[in-house]
Parts: structure tokens; C-alpha cells; sequence
């Protein structure tokens, strides 16, 4: 992995259904922990995912807030 990359599995700019209020919802890729009630274990591997500078998703998150300034 690059320096000040992030290996993103997911993600959902708006959702109300992983708690209270709107949100940015983010799921990365790669985990080592291998929890027996994992919600998703499609993210468990270090493969796959796609990779994106900090920079890059701080910009996604700040757009998503911009367009909709009651998101958490």
C-alpha cells in the first residue's frame, strides 16, 4: 500500500440505516480480525478494494457534506 492511500471497499455517500441522522458510510478492504459475526466479510481480504489518496476521499466526504450540511 501506498503512503497516504486508503484501500476502500465501499462506501455510501448518504444513509440513515447504520444509525442516527444521515451519514457517510465507509467500509474499507483488508482486515485481520476475521470476527465470527463479521457484517462483511466480502471486506476481509487485502485484495480487492479499490485504493484512494486521503485527499481523495476527504474531498468525497466534504462534497457529500456540502450538498447536504445535516449529514454527520
Amino acid at each position: 500500500m501506498v503512503l497516504n492511500t486508503i484501500n476502500i471497499h465501499t462506501y455510501i455517500a448518504q444513509t440513515r440505516t447504520l444509525g442516527p441522522f444521515l451519514r457517510f458510510a465507509l467500509w474499507l478492504q483488508g482486515c485481520p480480525l476475521r470476527c465470527p459475526s463479521c457484517m462483511t466479510p466480502a471486506a476481509l481480504p487485502e485484495s480487492g478494494g479499490e485504493l484512494m489518496t486521503i485527499s481523495k476521499l476527504a474531498q468525497r466526504i466534504l462534497i457529500t457534506i456540502m450538498d447536504n450540511p445535516t449529514a454527520q
